[in-house]
């Protein structure tokens, strides 16, 4: 069968705008395996599947989103490599756009982020990175039906990359002051945060 390109609609009546490809099925493999995935995130077909970041035939590193039920965005870090997944069930779409500060799924020694932002929101970057501890930015948009859009960004800090909280508030964490922010014009958003 030839390669998908361009938007698809999934199984739920999703249309991404890059499914994920054949060679991911490895992903979607291990989020079968039984106690994996949270029971709000049943396992996703390959269509459903939203892969950001892999390490395509190594199968050891992912970062992925799929919709479980009700619409909430399930979001996995795979590490393989390094014994270490963390897979989290997060709020429903239209409350995660409304959300500035990101998520942040540990995998290993990975801190993974992610953000969605409403609508198509063009290219998004992250700016004021000072200390330059953030990897490259991955996105996708979403096309839920009945007109809503989403634009899920997936980026994390550099490997491996230690970020000491202090109790001392003159002390920042690193790259305090860096934003993602989406070129449509929305507002940019803080890009991390400190680990306490």
């Amino acid at each position: 069968m030839p390669p998908v390109e361009g938007p698809t609609p999934t199984g739920r009546g999703v249309v991404l705008s890059d499914p994920a490809p054949a060679s991911a099925q490895w992903i979607v493999d291990y989020l079968a395996t039984p106690g994996t995935s949270p029971a709000a995130c049943p396992v996703p077909a390959l269509e459903d599947l939203i892969v950001f970041d892999s390490d395509g035939r190594g199968r050891s590193r992912a970062a992925v989103v799929w919709l479980g039920e009700g619409a909430l965005a399930c979001l996995a870090v795979i590490d393989r490599s390094r014994g270490g997944t963390g897979i989290a069930a997060t709020d429903e779409l239209g409350a995660l756009a409304a959300q500035e500060t990101p998520m942040g799924i540990g995998a290993s020694t990975t801190l993974t982020f992610f953000t969605v932002f409403p609508g198509d929101a063009g290219q998004v970057v992250i700016r004021d990175d000072d200390d330059n501890v953030f990897a490259a930015l991955h996105q996708r948009v979403v096309d839920v039906g009945g007109g809503r859009r989403f634009t899920f960004v997936e980026y994390a800090y550099r490997n491996p990359v230690r970020v000491v909280a202090s109790a001392d508030p003159s002390v920042s964490p690193l790259s305090a002051r860096a934003r993602v922010c989406p070129a449509s014009g929305g507002t940019c958003r803080p890009a991390g945060f400190a680990i306490p």
